[in-house]
């Protein structure tokens, strides 16, 4: 699968209808619901191409963090015809890197060509969705796999493990902090039940599966008529200056941008990690 020439590609090209047909395109390439495309490009950026968040460096339709876009292009870019881009970034103890500063603008500037960013979108998501599954033991739901965009794979997997009842700010005090509205209402501190409706509400999408009411260990996995591997839940320890060179290269890609975003105190909404 390849993406249209970037030079084909018109920044003047961003309308809500041309935003909407490059999300369709995006959809039925990577396999994922349209609809739960298009919902996350609604939430994260009301379908604007040029959105750009005032507390951080989260841009683009579906705002993208600068780390996050420069390891998805890393991971994806050869599939998405984006390899020239994908070979000048480096992965080491930073984060991900690109040596000359013009050209990482130029890679982060992806973000606002709408076909660009629902394919790299359409990728990560596809990608989060089947990690997201393989852990739960089932298939992710629409709200499930918006969480692990929202809060990172680690942060959604903590919060489906979560019992129904507890606290979500609790179980993510760091993204509660940034994002009060979806994590407070009147004041009040929501469950992890009424987060998990929250989410599901701004998608439109199906109310979400019920969670045991005392914190629940992982769903273990029962195999159906046809069966498939068992599923895997690969578990990271919290890197040090020491262990993260290894982490790095074994780690996926987007845990791996969230790990370092997190060591720079930083997470969506909250300080920029310009």
């Amino acid at each position: 699968m390849s993406i249209e020439p970037l030079a084909a590609l018109k920044d003047s090209d961003t309308s809500k209808g041309s935003v909407t047909k490059a999300i369709r395109q995006a959809a039925r390439q990577t396999g994922l619901d349209f609809d739960l495309m298009l919902g996350v490009a609604k939430r994260e950026s009301s379908l604007r191409a040029d959105a750009k968040a005032a507390t951080s460096s989260a841009s683009g339709l579906f705002q993208f963090i600068d780390q996050t876009w420069l390891g998805a292009v890393k991971e994806h870019g050869d599939q998405l015809g984006l390899s020239e881009f994908a070979n000048d970034i480096q992965r080491g103890e930073k984060g991900f890197t690109v040596d000359d500063p013009a050209r990482r603008e130029e890679i982060l500037n992806l973000r606002f060509k709408p076909a660009v960013a629902a394919k790299v979108a359409g990728k990560t998501l596809a990608a989060a969705k089947d990690r997201l599954s393989n852990a739960l033991g089932r298939e992710a739901s629409g709200s499930e796999v918006y969480m692990a965009h929202f809060l990172g794979e680690r942060g959604a997997l903590r919060m489906l493990q979560a019992g129904e009842t507890a606290t979500a700010a609790t179980v993510d005090p760091r993204a509660a902090k940034a994002n009060q509205p979806l994590f407070y209402e009147g004041g009040r501190a929501l469950s992890v039940s009424e987060f998990r409706d929250k989410i599901a509400l701004h998608l439109g999408k199906e109310p979400a599966p019920q969670l045991a009411e005392t914190p629940a260990v992982r769903v273990p996995y029962k195999p159906t008529a046809t069966p498939r591997p068992a599923p895997r839940v690969e578990t990271y320890a919290q890197p040090t200056a020491r262990s993260v060179t290894d982490f790095s290269k074994t780690m996926p890609p987007q845990l791996y941008a969230a790990i370092v975003e997190m060591q720079s105190d930083f997470i969506l909404g909250g300080k920029d990690d310009s």
